[in-house]
């Protein structure tokens, strides 16, 4: 799995001009089931998301297909993650379909 934060390199307004394109890519790779989770980071300098997957060069390529990323307005930083725990069922759940399971925390 993979912790995607984007930093914006524009002012919002130019930000808040593009985010429709922005957002049908976001919704393409959540559909797609490359995302886990998004959203804003606040204050409001960027944003983040959870993606699964092993393989960074195509976390690479899915970012580098982000209009943001076309119109150079944002810089994508990723880290690459293992899950091991989670407090969530339905978490839990979700990234065993996607052959990361995890361990309910023990106190």
């Amino acid at each position: 799995m993979f912790i995607l934060l984007n930093t914006y390199t524009a002012p919002l307004d130019r930000i808040d001009e593009l985010l429709p394109e922005h957002r049908a890519w976001v919704h393409k790779h959540f559909a797609a089931g490359d995302f886990f989770i998004g959203g804003r980071r606040e204050p409001r300098t960027g944003g983040f998301v959870i993606a699964f997957g092993d393989d960074k060069a195509a976390i690479e390529d899915i970012l580098a297909q982000d209009p943001l990323v076309g119109y150079g307005v944002v810089e994508w930083h990723i880290e690459q993650v293992e899950v091991q725990l989670s407090g969530n069922e339905a978490i839990r759940d979700a990234l065993a379909e996607h052959n990361t399971p995890t361990e309910v925390p023990q106190p």
